[in-house]
């Protein structure tokens, strides 16, 4: 490769889902809608006519002595098989290697997560796969020799989203108008043009809001429309200008929000403090109202921009560190992703950080533009400033209410990321040693035995004892008969597990079971607080256990329920909050998020597990 020239393409494509993919009919003929969302999608009008709002998967390819990738899909999370097939789609097309193909999801709720039913599931994973095939087709196809240029600006689409309650109120965190904390409204727009005919190639737009401004309302009333919220409404925007593909990628946006949104703390018309939801169809228009005015000014900022060869080449670099969790049980890794060309450095993290955060790692970076990329590679817990841990009389802001992380860590990133970029300006930086983890040999079989009547792997044995994990999902229960935040110890389906169903075995398989010591450890990625250590004859496995015992075996991990479908069941561990359970979706992958939904409504699968003596 010449490390003088710099080429760069960009693709894009639609992610269109048959109207059936959103249908689910009960056993009476009964036809609802997943996640409300009805499956006709929202429109808008451009300056040639409607824009059909479908999701979009986007792709920037750049080469300035390394080929690198960026895809910016258009959902609200990608679980990790997915970050690696689209890794893999990109990177086979675009000739790059998988590990420098960064996979951003914009974490906008114009549409469902990945749906937990099988069937639905491989529609997803379908048309999804063929939208990174396509952008990365487009993307090679207008690969060429290019020149970029930077333009900055300002935007005050966004706003902090954390409100101190009124007099009297008390409690939090709370979120909605009025905030008087820190926001950012400096836009950023690189453009990407041939550099034989100056035509545009392709955007890239760094703004530090979350696109949504609907939330989850119309779930309930079944009448969400797919749409890609106000950052997609700005890209087709901008694309309807200039006739290139935008991506748009959320920086440190933790804190931030569009300044209207159609759900938020409020008073209703009673005088009661509450979370006020103004319903689908005046929040869409929020939606058209606060696209097009961040699209305006990202038009004028675009339209300013001279582009310039950059003036040195390109390099790639990462870094590790680890901080500890809230909960002080354990460290939680943290990754440092960095792309560098000429005077401008992407870094790329998991997590949500604020945008007080984001302006310290400016301030701090050698580059003259930085811009973060979150959400890179899978999702992670808040990070939130020191500061913001004391906001509202100690009980914080909503992002280190809900932070997986000890006061420190934002800081602590803002030193890792500086002394990385420092590194690579300086032609310093050596990338670690890959440090190659065991797997289990996938060709390992389990052991079955019968007990009780019932079908079990083993999966541990010590001295007589083994340990037990029924072979499918037994009955499918909500996790806790009550709406909430709550834990294995004190969740009505442990009650279950241990009481009614217990009583379903004889005295004599009952008198085999051992009564074992449960660790209930935080969230391995999300240090969600696990609760206390219980004793138990029946329960489910940790997130730890199923990490040990099953990562690698998707055979054994996924799960059929009574009627032989393949389904999603229950973990003991929290998800990505005290209120989510973590999973093992249908297709045998561990969910450490979870199935973001109420404990007391989900119904989900149960797979016990028992410690037994001589079976």
């Amino acid at each position: 490769m010449n490390n003088s020239v710099l080429k760069a393409g960009c693709g894009l494509a639609e992610m269109v889902f048959p109207q059936e993919f959103f249908q689910k009919t009960d056993d009476k003929g009964n036809v609802s809608f997943v996640d409300g969302f009805c499956g006709r999608v929202h429109s808008f009008e451009g300056k040639t006519g409607t824009i059909t709002d479908n999701l979009c998967t986007r792709v920037l390819l750049m080469e300035n002595g390394l080929r690198v990738a960026i895809v910016a899909l258009e959902i609200a999370q990608a679980p990790a098989d997915q970050v690696e097939y689209t890794q893999n789609i990109v990177g086979e097309i675009c000739g790059v290697k998988p590990e420098n193909v960064w996979v951003h999801t914009t974490h906008q709720f114009g549409f469902m997560h990945r749906p937990d039913d099988m069937e639905k599931a491989d529609v997803y994973d379908s048309v999804m796969k063929e939208a990174a095939e396509k952008a990365a087709q487009m993307a090679m196809q207008t690969f060429e020799e290019a020149v970029i240029g930077i333009g900055t600006g300002k935007c005050h689409v966004s706003a902090n989203k954390n409100i101190m309650p009124p007099d009297g109120v008390g409690g939090g965190p709370y979120y909605g108008p009025g905030s008087e904390l820190e926001t950012n409204p400096e836009m950023t727009v690189v453009r990407f043009s041939s550099k034989a005919t100056g035509k545009d190639i392709g955007f890239f737009l760094s703004y530090g809001t979350k696109p949504s401004a609907l939330c989850t309302v119309g779930k309930s009333e079944g009448n969400r429309l797919v749409n890609t919220e106000v950052t997609g409404h700005t890209s087709k925007l901008m694309e309807e200008r200039f006739g290139a593909p935008c991506l748009f990628c959320m920086p440190a946006a933790g804190d931030q929000y569009p300044r209207k949104t159609a759900q938020y703390y409020g008073f209703d018309e009673n005088g009661q403090w509450t979370l006020i939801s103004i319903g689908f169809e005046k929040g869409i228009k929020i939606v058209d109202e606060l696209g097009r005015e961040m699209a305006d000014d990202a038009i004028r900022i675009a339209g300013q921009i001279n582009a310039a060869m950059p003036k040195s080449t390109r390099s790639h670099g990462k870094k590790v560190f680890e901080y500890d969790n809230k909960a002080g049980d354990r460290k939680i890794p943290i990754s440092i992703n960095a792309i560098t060309m000429g005077d401008i450095a992407f870094v790329g993290f998991k997590q949500e950080m604020d945008c007080l955060t984001e302006l310290q790692l400016k301030e701090s970076s050698p580059y003259g533009t930085t811009l973060l990329v979150s959400f890179l590679n899978g999702d992670g817990k808040y990070f939130g400033h020191l500061e913001a841990y004391d906001f509202n009389s100690g009980i914080g802001t909503w992002e280190t209410a809900r932070s997986a992380f000890a006061k420190g860590a934002a800081e602590a990133f803002v030193k890792e990321a500086a002394s990385l970029l420092k590194e690579m300006k300086e032609g310093t930086y050596q990338e670690s040693p890959e440090v190659l983890t065991a797997k289990n040999n996938q060709t390992y079989s389990f052991d079955e035995v019968m007990f009780a009547g019932r079908q079990w792997f083993v999966l541990d044995t010590k001295g007589s004892d083994k340990l037990l994990l029924s072979k499918d999902v037994i009955e499918k229960r909500c996790y806790n008969e009550d709406a909430g935040k709550t834990s294995w110890e004190n969740c009505s389906l442990r009650k279950y597990l241990n009481g009614e169903f217990l009583n379903t075995f004889s005295e004599k398989e009952k008198a085999d079971i051992v009564e074992t010591e449960l660790l209930n450890s935080s969230n391995p990625k999300y240090a969600t607080y696990g609760g206390n250590n219980t004793k138990d004859k029946v329960f489910l496995l940790s997130l730890d256990e199923a990490m040990l015992y099953l990562e690698g075996f998707q055979s054994i991990l996924s799960a059929c329920d009574q009627d032989g479908k393949k389904t999603w069941w229950f973990l003991r561990s929290p998800g990505e909050a005290e209120d989510v359970a973590a999973s093992v979706d249908a297709s045998g992958m561990i969910d450490f998020h979870g199935v973001s939904d109420s404990l007391d409504t989900i119904v989900g699968g149960v797979r016990p597990a028992i410690w037994v003596r001589s079976v």
